[in-house]
């Protein structure tokens, strides 16, 4: 739990409010079409469904934290997941 998410004087977790798909996507820089998308196919943050779609913020912040990159070969940052370069072959 991060200092951001816990309350100073009981270490209580404090919950931010839920967001529609409308706020979701400001927030995170996107268009809710976008998300509605993402919510389809999947690999968009999880979202909760209580009659319409929300989504917990910390959600939000996991799911952009785990979108980082540190090239545009795709390799995720601070793993070794991605495409692994081709190999060099050696001429005889």
């Amino acid at each position: 739990m991060t200092a951001r998410n816990a309350d100073a004087t009981t270490g209580a977790k404090v919950r931010r409010p839920s967001l529609d798909t409308e706020s979701a996507a400001a927030y995170m820089g996107l268009r809710a079409g976008y998300l509605a998308k993402l919510r389809t196919l999947g690999g968009g943050p999880t979202f909760i469904k209580m009659g319409a779609v929300r989504y917990d913020p910390d959600d939000l912040d996991q799911w952009l934290e785990s979108r980082k990159r540190i090239s545009t070969a795709g390799q995720f940052k601070g793993t070794g997941r991605g495409r692994k370069p081709s190999a060099v072959t050696e001429a005889a």
